[in-house]
């Protein structure tokens, strides 16, 4: 599988597409080798409506630091792994790989808010210089 899909198979199975943190499956999504774009909206469509329905966005749940939502999660943690994935993504296939300098540093925060949780097991890799 080329860079690229990897990258989006990963946000699609393993952040968005099984809606981790309440453990609820988001249903029948297309493939991401059948149809990468699909598989994406898909994903990101029934998160949406999750947030969009105040029942479920500010459902509690154990995160990494204790009782959190939804919707703080996605916030947090998808939002941030969306910014750093989508500069992946840009390198992969050659486009504009600059990023805003708000989304950075808020990028940086969350990095040390999660701290060391996110090079544990499964988690992302070690820390750079």
């Amino acid at each position: 599988m080329d860079r690229e899909r990897a990258v989006d198979q990963h946000h699609v199975d393993d952040r968005i597409g099984k809606d981790p943190f309440v453990g609820r499956e988001l249903g029948e999504l297309p493939s991401v080798d059948d149809d990468p774009v699909a598989a994406w909206a898909g994903a990101r469509d029934a998160v949406q409506a999750d947030l969009d329905d105040p029942t479920r966005a500010e459902a509690v749940f154990q995160g990494f630091r204790g009782p959190t939502t939804l919707a703080a999660a996605v916030d947090r943690f998808i939002g941030f792994d969306q910014v750093v994935h989508r500069w992946d993504l840009a390198r992969a296939t050659g486009l504009d790989e600059r990023m805003d300098p708000v989304e950075v540093r808020t990028a940086f925060e969350t990095i040390a808010y999660f701290g060391a949780d996110l090079r544990r097991a499964g988690g992302h890799v070690r820390a750079g210089p």
